[in-house]
């Protein structure tokens, strides 16, 4: 049985899906600014210290403040986020701002952060995409490209469709040293989630994620793991962020037909959805 707090993040991934509906986006990238309008908030790109955003009650409106000295997949990241606050607020009857002094809950940031990829990444959209492309860390790359979003909010989101066959790991380099920021998907050596990673589990995907970052490109390792019938595969890319290193790895077992029929299947389904949203009503 979910929990009440389940219950009410599920209720405003809803909200979300249905103001995309309203907004009649059929396309990526989605209009943000277009979202935040609907929900009654008005955007202001400004400088913000150390804040990527907030969101400010005002007389007449919701103002949501983005800071425009950040990436613009970030601001972008960001604003779904505020507006997340927005949805979360209105189903719990129970409005909580950033900005005003306070904190919300690490509930409510992790809530808003789901309803912001639904956001960024709409499944009836994100879904489609995925099925014209193979499973490989540049289908990510171009997924978030084409959905104007980071390439972590893309990975984790690709890793969580993909997770009976797939896990997606975004590492960080810190000196000599990489660190898995993210993970997404399956752990697919002990057939566990893999957030929190198992440290054994990505000790194969590590090593080819420190070859990518010597490499500069992308390397790929191809070998049977007992007990898996299966070969594993692990394919790592290099990636630049200012002057950071970071590598986005993806560890997949050859022979995923039976995954890549579900997401057919769940693709069907969200098409339908989406026609029924173009009907004139």
């Amino acid at each position: 049985m979910k929990s009440s707090r389940d219950q009410k993040t599920l209720q405003s991934l809803q909200a979300a899906r249905d103001l995309l509906g309203r907004a009649e986006v059929y396309e990526p990238p989605v209009d943000l600014e277009r979202i935040a309008a609907l929900c009654g908030a008005a955007v202001d790109y400004t400088t913000l210290g150390s804040l990527d955003a907030c969101l400010i009650p005002k007389p007449t409106k919701l103002i949501i403040k983005v800071n425009n000295l950040k990436s613009n997949v970030r601001q972008r990241f960001s604003l779904a986020h505020e507006i997340g606050h927005i949805l979360l607020a209105e189903t719990l009857a129970q409005p909580e701002y950033r900005g005003a002094g306070n904190r919300p809950s690490k509930w409510r940031e992790t809530a808003c952060d789901y309803i912001a990829a639904e956001l960024l990444l709409p499944l009836h959209l994100f879904v489609p995409a995925m099925r014209t492309m193979p499973v490989s860390t540049l289908s990510i790359v171009r997924l978030g490209q084409l959905f104007d979003a980071s390439i972590e909010a893309t990975a984790i989101r690709y890793g969580n469709l993909l997770e009976d066959d797939v896990q997606v790991v975004l590492w960080e380099r810190h000196g000599d040293k990489l660190t898995a920021k993210s993970t997404a998907g399956q752990d697919i050596l002990t057939e566990k989630s893999s957030n929190p990673p198992n440290p054994i589990s990505l000790a194969d995907s590590a090593r080819v994620a420190v070859r990518a970052v010597g490499q500069r490109n992308v390397e790929v390792d191809r070998e049977p793991v007992p007990p898996l019938r299966n070969p594993v595969t692990t394919e790592a890319k290099w990636l630049r962020f200012g002057s950071t290193d970071r590598v986005l790895s993806l560890t997949y077992r050859d022979g995923t037909e039976s995954k890549v029929r579900g997401l057919r299947l769940i693709a069907e389904v969200l098409e339908r959805q989406a026609k029924e949203h173009r009907r004139p009503h």
